[in-house]
């Protein structure tokens, strides 16, 4: 079946193909066969991809965006202590623009024009580009005895970013805990080790 695949595509086929496409695609629907959730084939760029969104940084401004209604991109979060908190920049401005140079890992800062929440004017922000420490773990007193974490997934900076907050919640007089866990998603297992330990 496969050699006479291959020369159907050889003969049919109109667009050039790429061989290494083919290889991936053979291999990831072998493995699709099992109908397994559990047993997936990635690419070496998908892995690397996968392998990022575990790690718990990555490189950019600190914040979290999600589409406006005018068309911009909203700030929805900014992670504490990142280079868009420090620059000025707030939870609830839309970024309406990015200046013209092409944004690689060559560059060290982006100006952002931006239009803060109950202001007519736009204005230029300028931001540096470094790594930043993905967020997965707040807290805050709920009373004047209880604590509050919550824990949006377990990524490989979770452990100590729970463990900072515990500290700092013992330190403001906790003796009851409440771990908020709902809407996570999950992550890596050792993540889930490190906060249980």
């Amino acid at each position: 079946k496969l050699n006479y695949l291959e020369e159907l595509i050889d003969e049919e086929y109109l667009d050039e193909k790429d061989e290494s496409s083919l290889r991936e695609g053979l291999y990831a629907g072998l493995l699709a066969g099992l109908k397994d959730p559990y047993s997936t084939y990635y690419t070496a760029e998908q892995y690397k991809e996968l392998n990022t969104s575990n790690e718990g940084s990555y490189v950019g401004i600190g914040a979290v965006l999600q589409k406006d209604d005018t068309g911009g991109a909203k700030i929805i979060q900014l992670y504490e202590g990142g280079p868009g908190e420090q620059a000025g920049l707030k939870k609830g401005d839309v970024i309406k623009a990015v200046d013209g140079a092409d944004v690689t890992d060559k560059e060290t800062s982006v100006t952002l024009t931006i239009q803060r929440e109950n202001e007519e004017k736009t204005r230029d922000v300028k931001v540096e580009i470094r790594d930043v420490e993905i967020q997965t773990v707040s807290h805050e007193m709920l009373s004047e005895d209880t604590g509050y974490i919550r824990i949006s997934e377990f990524s490989e900076v979770t452990s100590d970013q729970y463990k900072k907050a515990f500290a700092d919640l013992k330190e403001q007089g906790m003796k009851k805990l409440v771990v908020d866990l709902r809407d996570n998603p999950g992550g890596l297992l050792t993540a889930v080790c490190g906060v249980l330990r």
